[in-house]
């Protein structure tokens, strides 16, 4: 049997079924990052106006110049830290590793992070690495929509994450309204990506500082 090209693409536009926003709006944005109400309903009427924009934004800084800019940034940071974790021992020449992969997985995590919101969130919240990681390894379990009970060490990382994203975007938004803030990078106020990012969501209905420190945590999962 054969089928008509036409036929089927009309079949799959117009099939509500097929629409991965609820799933992506309800149990994503609200059930796994903890998004407010009013910001899934938002979204659900907003016809993908935001997503275009926060797309469109998100190229504009992981292209061209852009993207290379980004990548020094990380090199840098990767590079400092790895370094200033070697001179913490007293032997220069060797470092002793018992778990490369946690190794790389937790310095290229830091230095990604320190990359997109300085590194002053860093020192004052030093359990953020390993929060996220908790977070993100039972992040399906949270969609799913298990009980805190059954998952509470999860659930308490993301409590932590979501309240120490909330003050870093009270102390970068202070410090951009003061003009303070250097827009390519700060150590306090993050990258141009997230200065600029935060700013959009604070000009927008629906996105008070919980869903925007909500947004942080799904751009750092991304």
């Amino acid at each position: 049997m054969l089928l008509d090209p036409a036929q089927i693409k009309r079949v799959m536009n117009s099939s509500k079924e097929l629409d991965p926003n609820p799933f992506i709006h309800e149990m994503i944005l609200g059930q796994m990052l903890g998004s407010p109400a009013r910001t899934i309903e938002f979204y659900r009427n907003d016809n993908g106006r935001m997503d275009e924009k926060q797309m469109a934004h998100i190229r504009q800084h992981v292209t061209g110049t852009s993207l290379i800019s980004m990548s020094r940034k990380v090199y840098e940071r990767l590079s400092l830290n790895i370094s200033r974790d070697i001179s913490q021992h007293d032997d220069a020449d060797w470092l002793g590793i018992p778990d490369l992969f946690s190794f790389v997985q937790n310095h290229v995590t830091v230095a990604i992070t320190e990359t997109l919101m300085g590194t002053d969130i860093i020192e004052q919240y030093p359990q953020m690495n390993a929060d996220q990681w908790v977070f993100m390894d039972r992040s399906i379990e949270i969609v799913m929509g298990l009980p805190r009970f059954a998952i509470s060490r999860a659930y308490d990382a993301r409590d932590r994450l979501l309240t120490n994203f909330k003050r870093w975007n009270q102390t970068s938004e202070a410090l951009r309204t003061a003009g303070k803030a250097d827009p390519i990078w700060d150590a306090s106020a993050g990258s141009g990506l997230m200065q600029e990012r935060q700013e959009l969501y604070a000009k927008t209905p629906g996105f008070d500082e919980d869903a925007r420190a909500s947004q942080i945590l799904g751009l750092l999962f991304a």
